[in-house]
C-alpha cells in the first residue's frame, strides 16, 4: 500500500485516477499498477511507500522479507538501520517502475529522464493558444 499525497491537496474528499483523496491523501496498492504509478508522478503526486507496519516486525523477520524482495540491505546491521534501507530501496521501486514505457524509451534509445525533460509540461500545455486562437 502507498500513501498518495495530491499536488494540490484540498480539504474534503476527491476522487482522482479512481484513488479516493481524503484532505489531499490517498492511499492505493501500486504493486501491479506500473502505468497509473508512472501517471501519478508524471502529474506532480508524491508516493510513499507505507511501510509503517514492518516497525512490529523483528529484525530476523525484517532480514527475511529483504531477501525475499531482492532488497540488499548492505552493512545495514540494526534493526532501524534496515528498517531505512528497505524503505529507500521500496520508494526507489515505486518512483522508478519498470514497465513497457520504460523498455521502450531504451530500445529507441533515450532515456526516461531524458523523455520527461522533452515533453512538455502541464503549465506550457494550459497556456498553449488554442486552435481557434492560432
Amino acid at each position: 500500500m502507498a500513501r498518495i499525497i495530491h499536488p494540490r491537496p484540498e480539504m474534503g474528499r476527491k476522487t482522482f485516477f479512481d484513488i479516493e483523496f481524503v484532505d489531499g491523501v490517498g492511499h492505493r496498492d501500486l504493486t501491479d499498477a506500473p502505468n497509473l504509478t508512472t501517471a501519478l508522478i508524471q502529474h506532480g503526486y508524491i508516493i510513499e511507500p507505507d511501510l509503517d507496519y514492518l516497525g512490529d516486525w523483528t529484525k530476523q523477520k525484517l532480514v527475511k522479507y529483504a531477501g525475499e524482495q531482492g532488497i540488499d540491505l548492505g552493512k545495514a546491521k540494526t534493526k532501524a538501520e534496515i528498517l531505512a534501507v528497505i524503505e529507500v530501496q521500496a520508494l526507489d521501486a515505486i518512483v522508478s517502475p519498470e514497465d513497457e514505457v520504460t523498455d521502450e524509451l531504451e530500445k529507441a534509445g533515450v532515456t526516461a529522464e531524458d523523455a520527461v525533460t522533452a515533453a512538455p509540461s502541464v503549465l506550457d500545455l494550459a497556456n498553449a493558444p488554442a486552435e481557434s486562437d492560432r
